[in-house]
């Protein structure tokens, strides 16, 4: 029987203050804290987080994962993108290592 989608079944991972804050406020389920992440990029702790999200996908305890993120153009002015990152090359390019 298919679940559907609902708050307790949607993971988080916020990068920045923002998103976080956001995210209790809207009362998600947070994978912790990467306040820092957004000030201070650094590639080790990106890695991590992307190895944490393999594992929870090729175990099967996650079926979908999208990234959100934004691009600021101007002050004023952002876009905001999302990216599906379940797809079959997705998970090819991970078995492959």
């Amino acid at each position: 029987m298919a679940k559907g989608v609902t708050k307790d079944n949607i993971i988080i991972y916020p990068i920045g203050r923002k998103v976080a804050e956001k995210v209790a406020k809207m009362g998600l389920k947070s994978a912790g804290t990467f306040l820092e992440l957004a000030e201070k990029p650094n590639s080790e702790e990106c890695r991590n987080i992307a190895v944490e999200i393999e594992k929870l996908w090729l175990n099967n305890d996650i079926d979908r994962v999208e990234m959100i993120y934004h691009h600021f153009k101007k002050c004023r002015k952002s876009d905001s993108y999302t990216k599906n990152l379940s797809t079959n090359r997705f998970r090819y390019r991970i078995e492959s290592r």
